[in-house]
C-alpha cells in the first residue's frame, strides 16, 4: 500500500493548526476556478491550502492538499470576515481517496465549525485547483475530483509531513 499524505512542514501538529478559530478567509482563483485558500486565524497566523498534483502512473495524478504556513497575505480576489465572531473549528476530518485497491491519496478536509455549516476543502477537478463548499456561493467553487461517494472520511488526528 502506497500513501500520499498531505503536505505540511510546520512545526505543530497540522490538526492542531486547522483547529484554531478562523477570523476570515481569502479565496486566490486560478483562471475559473479555486487556486487557493488562505485562513486567516484569530491568532494572527495565515494558513494558505492548494493542491498538488501527485503521480500515480504514467498516465494518471490525483491531487494532494497542500498546507502552508505564511507571513503575509496572498493576493486574493474574494474574501470572507468572521470578525465579530471568529468561526469556532471543533472537529476536522480528512477526506481520503483509495486509487486502485493500492494507494491512499489524502485529497481534503472537513472543518465543523460551531453555528456554521461543514466547510470542505477539496482537491478539484482541474489540476492544481479546489473545491470548496460551505464558504463561497458562485459557479465551479465545488467541482470535486472525484463523485463525494468515493471520498472515505476519516477523523483528523496527529501531524502529517
Amino acid at each position: 500500500m502506497h500513501n500520499y499524505d498531505f503536505r505540511w512542514d510546520g512545526t505543530s501538529p497540522l490538526d492542531s493548526v486547522l483547529k484554531q478559530s478562523i477570523k476570515a478567509v481569502s479565496l486566490t482563483m486560478r483562471g475559473i476556478t479555486p487556486g487557493a485558500l488562505t485562513l486567516w486565524h484569530a491568532g494572527g497566523s495565515l494558513l494558505d491550502i492548494y493542491t498538488e498534483m501527485i503521480d500515480l502512473d504514467e498516465h494518471r495524478e490525483a491531487g494532494v492538499l497542500v498546507f502552508e504556513e505564511v507571513y503575509q497575505v496572498p493576493p486574493y480576489q474574494h474574501i470572507i470576515r468572521f470578525d465579530a465572531n471568529p468561526l469556532e473549528i471543533k472537529n476536522v476530518h480528512r477526506l481520503i481517496v483509495e486509487e486502485d485497491g493500492d494507494r491512499l491519496v489524502e485529497a481534503g478536509i472537513i472543518l465543523e465549525a460551531l453555528d456554521h455549516k461543514p466547510i470542505s476543502i477539496i482537491a478539484g477537478s482541474f489540476p492544481c485547483s479546489l473545491a470548496i463548499d460551505g464558504l463561497f456561493d458562485f459557479p465551479r467553487v465545488f467541482d470535486t475530483e472525484y463523485e463525494m461517494d468515493a471520498y472515505v472520511r476519516l477523523e483528523f488526528r496527529g501531524h502529517h509531513t
